[in-house]
């Protein structure tokens, strides 16, 4: 007669809790080799080990107990284990992809957060190097209020959040270079940086898109509707540096959150394609 373990030592022996041993014996394929009639204690048997690892790598691939008792009912059906096998890869492929993205946003953010931190080259003028950047933008019309702006550009971005388009939560104005050489606050548009920009090419057609070029971008602080704190005579100097390329000068603020209770007093920068 074969050899009987317990419930307990096999649930040792094979490194499983013993609860989880006894869920296990609601596979057909696992019943105890063994119930003792007075005592209700189950036993099983050395050939049955090999059929309780089977299970154990299989949950650690995540497949679900419906679907190892599929394959397993039937121990000849391989095809229905790399069907399932294949399908917990794609989920695989899924769930790092997201991660991936989680990832990457949460490195911009602390970057986001740290950029105006003493010491960070935020508090004065300096020249930045950007890849080609993208926004959802909606113009600024003669007279509408702040609040008009912000609620129009908030019910585009939620319907294009729900498609799929994903935003860095940075917003900034759209402005006229000669304005701002002359200390005029007349922003004509408002924008959100779109973050996925390369996957969204359908669902963005038909929608105000801003590209911000790649290149060189003069950089420098001010506080929203002060541009007397901008040292225009030093944007000037970078700008008169660069005529002879006839450059387009495009001209952004980008606010800078620097606390999570009031935004009406947040840094911005100013900056320049030069």
């Amino acid at each position: 007669m074969a050899k009987l373990y317990s419930i307990g030592e096999t649930a040792k022996i094979m490194g499983l809790s013993v609860q989880t041993l006894r869920n296990y014996t609601r596979f057909p394929f696992l019943k105890p080799a063994y119930i003792n009639e007075e005592t209700g204690y189950r036993y099983f048997t050395f050939d049955q080990f090999h059929i309780i690892d089977r299970i154990k790598y299989l949950r650690g691939m995540n497949l679900s107990l419906a679907q190892i008792e599929a394959v397993m009912s039937d121990g000849h059906d391989v095809d229905k284990m790399i069907e399932y096998l294949e399908m917990r890869q794609e989920e695989l492929d899924e769930e790092m992809q997201r991660l991936r993205q989680q990832q990457d946003n949460l490195e911009w953010y602390t970057a986001y957060f740290k950029y105006t931190r003493e010491g960070s080259g935020f508090v004065t003028p300096h020249i930045s190097t950007y890849e080609s950047r993208y926004g959802l933008l909606t113009y600024c019309n003669e007279g509408e209020s702040v609040e008009d702006i912000e609620v129009r550009l908030a019910k585009v971005k939620n319907r294009l959040e729900s498609s799929g388009v994903k935003f860095h939560r940075q917003f900034a104005y759209l402005l006229n270079y000669d304005d701002i050489s002359e200390k005029c606050w007349k922003p004509c548009g408002y924008f959100i940086y779109i973050s996925n920009i390369g996957e969204c090419g359908e669902i963005l057609e038909g929608e105000d898109i801003l590209e911000l070029p790649a290149g060189d971008y003069a950089c420098l602080p001010f506080h929203l509707r002060h541009l007397e704190e901008l040292n225009v005579n030093l944007l000037r100097e970078y700008i008169e540096h660069d005529k002879k390329n006839e450059v387009r000068h495009i001209a952004v603020a980008n606010e800078y959150e620097d606390n999570l209770v009031s935004y009406h007093t947040c840094p911005y920068e100013l900056q320049v394609l030069i």
